[in-house]
C-alpha cells in the first residue's frame, strides 16, 4: 500500500506517516497517521488533511478529513494528525493523503466528475476561498501564489492536472504567459482565466482555441463552481 503526499503544504511537511487497519462497529477502517512539522523560522497555518482510498484503476471510493492538533505551529514545532478512512470495496487500493492550503473539507461523498486541479492566484483570501469551494464538490486542489510557482507545478506535476484556474494580473508571471506555456506543455490541461479588469479580458483575444473560458471578478462561489464543472466537462468530451 502506497502513501504519498502529492500536495503542497506551503512550508510544512507531514512526516512518520504510518497506517494501520481497525474495524468499527464491523466496518474495516484503514487509519493513517503522521507528524506535521513547521522547519522554517516563521508560523504556518496547518491546514486540513484529506485522506483517499482509490481503486486499481485511481477512482476514489472513500476519503476523510483529518483535522490537526493545532490551527497555527511556530517555528520548529510539530503536531500530530490522523484519520480513520473506511474501506469500502478496498481490494486492491492504493492510499493517498493529499492537504491544499488553507483549511478546506471535502464531502462524505463523491458525486459526478472529480479532477486534479491547479489553482494560482495572488490574492491570498480569493485563492482560500476558492479552493474551499472547488474541495467541497469533492476535487484534489492544489494552490499557487504566482504564474511561475504555478508552472513549476505543473511541470513536477507529470500531466496529473485536469485543470489549471488562474488569475491574469499577477506578479513574476502573468495569467496569460502561464497559459500560454501551460497549453503548449501540456495539451491535455483545461484552462480557466480570471480576471477583474477589462484591459486584461481584452488580452485574451486570439487565445480561444487554448482556454476554456474567462470568468468576470466578482464571481460567486456558485459561479466559479459552476464555470469548473462546465470546464472540466468540456476538456473530457473533447478527447
Amino acid at each position: 500500500m502506497a502513501i504519498g503526499l502529492p500536495v503542497n503544504l506551503r512550508g510544512l511537511v507531514l512526516v512518520k506517516v504510518a497506517t494501520e487497519t481497525e474495524k468499527h462497529e464491523a466496518v474495516p477502517v484503514l487509519v493513517v497517521a503522521g507528524a506535521i512539522v513547521n522547519d522554517f523560522k516563521r508560523a504556518f497555518e496547518v491546514p486540513r488533511l484529506r485522506f483517499a482510498i482509490r481503486n486499481q484503476h485511481g477512482h476514489e471510493i472513500s476519503s476523510r478529513t483529518a483535522l490537526p492538533e493545532k490551527n497555527a505551529l511556530m517555528a520548529g514545532k510539530h503536531c500530530r494528525s490522523s484519520r480513520g478512512v473506511p474501506r469500502r470495496r478496498a481490494s486492491g487500493s492504493r492510499c493517498r493523503c493529499a492537504s491544499s492550503t488553507g483549511a478546506i473539507s471535502s464531502p462524505e461523498s463523491n458525486e459526478g466528475r472529480m479532477a486534479r486541479i491547479l489553482i494560482a492566484e495572488d490574492e491570498e483570501g480569493l485563492r482560500t476561498l476558492v479552493a474551499r469551494a472547488l474541495a467541497l464538490d469533492g476535487h484534489e486542489v492544489v494552490t499557487a501564489g504566482d504564474g511561475a510557482e504555478a508552472l513549476d507545478l505543473l511541470n513536477r506535476a507529470q500531466d496529473s492536472f485536469s485543470l489549471l484556474l488562474t488569475d491574469i494580473r499577477m506578479p513574476i508571471m502573468d495569467g496569460i504567459a502561464l497559459a500560454r506555456a501551460a497549453a503548449r506543455d501540456h495539451p491535455q490541461l483545461g484552462i480557466l482565466l480570471m480576471t477583474g479588469y477589462a484591459d486584461q479580458r481584452e488580452r485574451t483575444g486570439g487565445l480561444e482555441s487554448l482556454i476554456h473560458d474567462v470568468i468576470t471578478k466578482p464571481f460567486s462561489v456558485g459561479t466559479i463552481r459552476n464555470a469548473v464543472k462546465q470546464a472540466i466537462a468540456a476538456k473530457v468530451h473533447a478527447h
